[in-house]
């Protein structure tokens, strides 16, 4: 009897483990869907890419392009990569092809869903050919210019040359701190 009861236990110990191991399962698996990965010609891949991008990836010599680079392993471009939001929104593949790829990730934007990196050059059709990527173009310098918006709104005037703040802006003129008066009236209770 003690053996039959034993022998009982252990078939339910058993039953229940794998309910759980299978619950755990479909738990894990749908909280990580998997994507299938969808590819587009190189002749599309390729209009994914800017101008100055496809001309240096196949130029003899991109010396005096900031953005590339020759080196011992091949030449390395810094590109910015535009992923699309739909397919994933954290760009997690994406970021995961460059790195198999030969590249590094330096810089995953938040306003747009897109990345910062080093890319070999000869892999770069190759990433561009990936459906999540919308587009592949040079990680170029930038500068900050003055707006029209700017200058019609007279936001412009605010930061003035050599970081002074023009008077009209100063906060002793905005500020009426020290030219008001005030009046305070209380009664009293007895």
């Amino acid at each position: 009897m003690v053996r039959a009861q034993h022998q009982q236990a252990c078939e339910w110990i058993w039953r229940w483990t794998l309910v759980l191991v299978i619950s755990a399962a479909g738990i894990f698996l749908s909280s990580h869907p998997v994507r299938a990965q969808s590819y587009v010609s190189t002749t599309e891949a390729r209009a994914k890419l800017s101008s100055d991008l496809l001309q240096a990836l196949t130029a003899s010599s991109v010396s005096g392009v900031s953005w590339a680079r020759e080196t011992a392993g091949g030449r390395m471009v810094k590109v910015l990569v535009i992923g699309s939001p739909q397919v994933d929104p954290d760009l997690v593949d994406l970021r995961r092809a460059i790195t198999q790829a030969g590249g590094s990730v330096y810089y995953r934007y938040i306003s747009v869903t897109g990345v910062a990196a080093l890319l070999p050059a000869s892999r770069v059709i190759e990433l561009a050919r990936r459906g999540d990527v919308e587009s592949v173009s040079p990680n170029r310098m930038t500068a900050r210019t003055k707006s029209a918006i700017e200058k019609s709104t007279g936001a412009s005037e605010v930061r003035g040359a050599g970081g002074i703040t023009p008077l009209s802006f100063q906060p002793a003129y905005i500020d009426p701190l020290g030219r008001t008066w005030r009046i305070g009236f209380r009664k009293l209770f007895s």
